[in-house]
């Protein structure tokens, strides 16, 4: 049974907090960088988010869900920079802010087993692309400690890295028979960059993260499924 698509698709409602998250990966070498600022912009995006994702329609559950997917990313993504202007990150991650804890690593792959098995929906599908989206981009959880000691036990990396990439597998096989002909990720046009402030140094350049953020949907969409999910993973 195929589905009616929405107008925003869930994934197009957390565009602007991936595109930030992205951002990152170009700051590492500026000085100028500041952990306070960035988690005002960041938090500001994933409210905005939040609240896009519930004037379109989705549930709370679904909404929390990829809100917990996309908070994980953010704080492994801070935290494998090992930036000192980002030193304070450890001691508080958002996700301690956000839900009390610090083991998003481990809960956002039981989310994702759980989301695995729930009845099939347009939302279900949604859900799952926003998860499948965070592991593409690098996010690897409670692989990460695997993954980062392959040099010393080359089989046990290799091993963590398989089961992510069933996990992707499993994901868009579900997404792919939920929605029939309507793929994962379809084309979609670049994401609007939203500049809070004419200072707000988070804002400026965000249109190349959003670059990137198109090229990957694109490349899926052009059936590169594994061969970006194994390239983006080395980058962490």
């Amino acid at each position: 049974m195929q589905m009616q698509p929405r107008t925003h698709s869930l994934a197009s409602c957390y565009e602007n907090a991936l595109t930030i998250i992205l951002r990152l990966w170009s700051l590492q070498q500026q000085s100028s960088a500041h952990s306070a600022d960035f988690r005002v912009s960041i938090r500001a995006a994933l409210k905005a988010a939040m609240e896009q994702a519930k004037v379109t329609g989705y549930s709370s559950e679904v909404n929390q869900l990829a809100f917990f997917a996309v908070v994980a990313f953010l704080d492994e993504s801070v935290l494998k920079m090992q930036n000192p202007a980002f030193a304070d990150w450890a001691q508080r991650p958002l996700q301690e802010e956000m839900f009390g804890h610090n083991r998003a690593g481990e809960i956002f792959f039981d989310h994702l087993h759980t989301i695995l098995v729930r009845q099939d929906s347009a939302e279900t599908a949604d859900c799952l692309e926003v998860y499948c989206l965070c592991m593409l981009l690098g996010f690897k959880g409670k692989y990460a400690l695997s993954s980062g000691i392959s040099s010393l036990s080359g089989q046990q990396g290799a091993r963590s890295s398989g089961e992510i990439q069933a996990l992707i597998r499993q994901s868009r096989d579900k997404i792919d028979r939920i929605r029939g002909q309507m793929k994962f990720l379809p084309a979609a046009a670049a994401p609007e960059v939203r500049h809070s402030a004419a200072g707000d140094r988070w804002s400026r350049g965000l249109g190349i993260a959003a670059l990137v953020l198109l090229v990957i949907v694109i490349l899926l969409y052009g059936g590169f499924w594994f061969a970006l999910g194994s390239g983006i993973s080395q980058l962490g």
